[in-house]
């Protein structure tokens, strides 16, 4: 007998009314005060993930970057995004991606105004999730893009990490080809939905922190050798630094899942395997 897969149907968090609230409250109660009263609290099952697994500290960790934040500024990105159709733009995008590759298990989509660190991530908590942060400008591929990447992630947390709480998973237990394997997919995932030719130069369009597309796709079998002979290490802040915050895992990543597309695999097959399997195809490509 054949299962037809029905997608769960994300719930979407709406936070610009309450930062809203906490830009008026900051004026008598201060910024910090403020942000944990009326941004932090209400959607602790989005920060408090973030805060154990990212920051990997405490919540008093933040305040520096709460107060250098222009709470006006953030206000206004968020309720741009709202005012030309973002969040319906959010919602068309998650189905685009839930039809390609449909979650069994219902999820919630937080669209917050964030700290300015990240404009997309997808983590265990609670539940796993996807976080929106509406202070930062979309990514290159455009919110749809952002929207497919993060559903990629989340749903390989809820296929292969759900065991986790957001306390125990820590990224440090994670290696540089595990991180590899998870942006490769993730940064692959909306191109194929858009149906765009995937070459290392498209691959390169979409990650500014790597530098000219052109130069960076000259460089290809340098970062893929660099990041092979760094596959198993653990991945260290130094080593997030080189390979994941540059851009380098995810260029090199795409760049292999491409190449499994080339050879005659689909990216939700792709998806679906576990991180082990994927290791061993793209290593013996």
């Amino acid at each position: 007998m054949i299962r037809v897969i029905e997608p769960a149907e994300p719930t979407i968090i709406l936070g610009v009314e309450a930062f809203e609230e906490c830009t008026r409250q900051s004026e008598t109660l201060g910024k910090w005060e403020a942000w944990k009263q009326f941004n932090f609290e209400p959607f602790k099952g989005a920060f408090q993930p973030m805060l154990d697994v990212v920051y990997q500290d405490e919540l008093e960790s933040l305040k520096p970057f709460v107060e250098a934040m222009d709470f006006n500024a953030s206000l206004a990105n968020a309720q741009l995004f709202i005012a030309t159709g973002g969040e319906n733009r959010v919602r068309h995008a998650l189905h685009r991606a839930m039809n390609a590759l449909p979650s069994e298990e219902p999820f919630p989509v937080y669209l917050l105004v964030g700290l300015g660190h990240t404009n997309g991530m997808a983590l265990p908590g609670h539940e796993p999730y996807i976080y929106m942060g509406l202070e930062q400008t979309p990514c290159p591929q455009g919110i749809e893009g952002l929207v497919a990447h993060e559903y990629n992630h989340l749903y390989r947390v809820q296929r292969f990490h759900q065991r986790y709480s957001a306390e125990s998973f820590c990224l440090e237990n994670l290696t540089v080809g595990e991180f590899t394997i998870t942006e490769g997919l993730a940064t692959v995932f909306p191109l194929v939905l858009s149906e765009i030719e995937i070459t290392p130069r498209r691959i390169a369009e979409c990650l500014p922190a790597l530098g000219d597309p052109a130069e960076v796709a000259t460089r290809e079998d340098a970062m893929r050798a660099d990041v092979l002979a760094h596959w198993n290490e653990p991945a260290s802040r130094e080593m997030i630094v080189r390979f994941v915050e540059s851009g380098v895992s995810y260029f090199a990543g795409a760049v292999m899942m491409s190449r499994l597309l080339e050879a005659g695999y689909d990216i939700c097959g792709l998806t679906r395997l576990s991180t082990e399997r994927l290791s061993e195809m793209v290593r013996l490509d």
